[in-house]
């Protein structure tokens, strides 16, 4: 073979080369260069936690880190058919914290009750007492809970979380209420005093524990109707399941779906026209620029939020103190916290008759708060040292 044929043959022909490149196509098509991937960083040892401070709350349970939660029954009415004597009257106040209110009256409802009763903080030995007469007709109980918490500012901003996110939905016409007190503690009113069952808040000292701050939650219920629907007896406060009560009771909410709240608001409006289109499903995009548009749906739910979840001048009111002396709304203290509140309980009073609101809100845990009743905090657990 020549010299030439021989540089021929070690040369491949353009035809060739095609068909190799488009195999090693097939084979492996081409990729971006890889970017140098960060190693996973390693997760934190967390310490070793004790089984008792395994349900100990955190600050986004909503309600803070109460360093103790306790439950009593405040206060409870009951009505005699037989007067009580004055050494079994002083007997009853030596064993209520608070002083027992006596009315010699007739009952408007039995003319033969005779005497009306009304013990405050009783122990469990008053309750005891009382729960064996006879001829106790027991309409009236106080229910309360006190969150105790380390700080003024931790049960102020329990406060305004309560105030913002406690929902209760069976209330039949009833608004909510704001008291103001001199001494800057507001208490929130869910219903009107005339209603069977109603639950109230205020930031207060505790009077379970002396000379710390609580938050005091209280349902009174009132009514032997409303009493036995809610599983309430005197003899029952002896025994009473304060937690599955409260946890049956105390509820909190939160707007989950914004622009879904918004859309439905606009379908309604649709809906009133004398031709009213169909439901709307998808969000509706208004442009305002080339690179940016406004969501209407999203916008609507959050106006109706705010302006619906404001206080009127109708809801906020006076203490009976503040009234007689002649003080002015507006300089009492809180009155702009108040004033610039927003609540979901508002929101659900004044447009679930128009839009069922269940499906757009979710309700927020707070349940690890429970865990801790009756139990004092101890110092946080150390990691354990390595040996």
């Amino acid at each position: 073979m020549s010299q030439t044929a021989r540089k021929d043959a070690a040369v491949p022909k353009a035809c060739h080369i095609a068909a190799l490149e488009a195999t090693r196509a097939e084979d492996s098509p081409p990729t971006r260069r890889a970017r140098p991937q960060r190693r996973p960083s390693k997760p934190l040892r967390q310490p070793d936690v004790p089984d008792h401070l395994l349900g100990y709350p955190i600050a986004s349970d909503g309600l803070g880190c109460p360093i103790q939660i306790i439950d009593f029954p405040d206060a409870f009415a009951i009505w005699l058919r037989s007067a009580m004597e004055a050494a079994d009257i002083e007997h009853l106040r030596s064993r209520c914290a608070g002083k027992p209110r006596i009315e010699n009256r007739k009952s408007r409802i039995d003319p033969e009750l005779i005497q009306r009763i009304v013990p405050r903080q009783p122990s469990r030995e008053a309750i005891e007492w009382l729960a064996r007469r006879n001829d106790v007709h027991f309409n009236y109980a106080e229910l309360a809970r006190d969150l105790i918490y380390q700080s003024a500012a931790e049960r102020d901003a329990a406060f305004r979380f309560h105030l913002a996110h406690a929902l209760r939905k069976d209330r039949r016409g009833q608004q909510m209420t704001i008291c103001l007190g001199q001494d800057g503690q507001s208490t929130a009113y869910d219903a009107k005093r005339s209603a069977k069952s109603r639950l109230l808040a205020y930031p207060c000292m505790s009077k379970m524990v002396p000379k710390q701050p609580a938050l005091h939650i209280e349902e009174r219920d009132q009514g032997p109707q409303m009493l036995k629907r809610k599983g309430i007896s005197l003899r029952d406060l002896l025994s009473f399941d304060h937690l599955r009560f409260w946890n049956d009771t105390l509820h909190y909410y939160r707007i989950r779906d914004v622009e879904g709240l918004g859309r439905a608001y606009l379908n309604y409006l649709e809906r009133q026209n004398p031709l009213p289109r169909k439901s709307r499903r998808k969000p509706l995009l208004k442009k305002i620029t080339d690179r940016i548009s406004m969501n209407i749906d999203k916008r609507t739910g959050h106006l109706l939020i705010r302006t619906l979840g404001y206080f009127s001048a109708e809801q906020i009111k006076l203490g009976k103190k503040e009234r007689k002396a002649g003080m002015s709304m507006e300089a009492m203290p809180g009155y702009e916290d108040i004033y610039a509140a927003i609540s979901i309980q508002n929101v659900y009073d004044r447009l679930n008759h128009l839009i069922p609101l269940d499906r757009f809100m979710e309700r927020i845990s707070v349940n690890a708060n429970s865990e801790i009743i009756r139990y004092m905090r101890a110092s946080d657990p150390e990691p354990a040292a390595k040996t």
